[in-house]
């Protein structure tokens, strides 16, 4: 089964700033883009940290006792460089990561984004809590159809008319007749494997019990 991945996701043009960049010139920047983060680069355009805006609600007043806003307001400007505000090192995912394991990485850290990196670190694009509910959540009608097309047909080469897949809410529902017994494990480890499955229960039956017959040979995971 193709799993969808990050790379399928991710918004690549992504808006950046410079480690050197100030305070106001990030603030500003994001007030700009409506954005609430920005993946920090360093002189070479590798990543080297993100700046939130929560960084700059609470780091800045951890060091001053004071809002970042403050000096900016009596000021007219707030010349701190961002490089001491941001978060660093940054959390990240490479592109082919799969959306569920990203998904698992965002809940971890307690994050809502994640810049998208190659192995030399390049920034390649970013990856949100909005983007992954997006992805995630599938017409039932749609995970049902995948999942009787590639787990039964292509993986199991089961007759679909045999089976029956029900969606409801993201929870599957798994009826019908398959020829051997061990291919009720695998189906049910496969289909969990699916975008926007959230539980399976598994009510199959099947013509043969192999599993007690030797040199029994399972179905190789793709």
């Amino acid at each position: 089964m193709t799993r969808r991945t990050v790379n399928d996701v991710m918004t690549r043009d992504v808006v950046t700033i410079s480690k050197e960049a100030t305070v106001q010139e990030a603030a500003r920047l994001m007030v700009r883009h409506g954005i609430s983060g920005l993946p920090v680069l360093d002189a070479d355009h590798q990543l080297v940290g993100v700046l939130s805006t929560t960084d700059l609600l609470r780091r800045t007043r951890e060091r001053t006792g004071r809002p970042w806003w403050h000096g900016w307001s009596r000021a007219g400007r707030d010349s701190r460089r961002i490089g001491p505000v941001m978060t660093a090192p940054a959390v990240t995912v490479r592109p082919d990561t799969p959306l569920v394991a990203a998904a698992e990485r965002l809940e971890q850290h307690r994050i809502t984004r994640l810049p998208v990196v190659d192995q030399g670190g390049k920034l390649l694009g970013i990856v949100t809590r909005c983007d992954l509910v997006r992805a995630l959540t599938l017409p039932d009608d749609q995970i049902a159809h995948e999942i009787l097309v590639d787990v039964f047909d292509r993986y199991l080469q089961t007759d679909p008319a045999m089976v029956h897949v029900l969606v409801q809410d993201g929870v599957v529902t798994l009826n019908g007749e398959v020829a051997e017994r061990s291919m009720i494990d695998y189906a049910v480890r496969r289909t969990r494997l699916a975008d926007g499955v959230i539980d399976v229960r598994e009510h199959l039956s099947y013509a043969v019990d192999d599993t007690h017959l030797p040199h029994t040979v399972a179905p190789a995971d793709h």
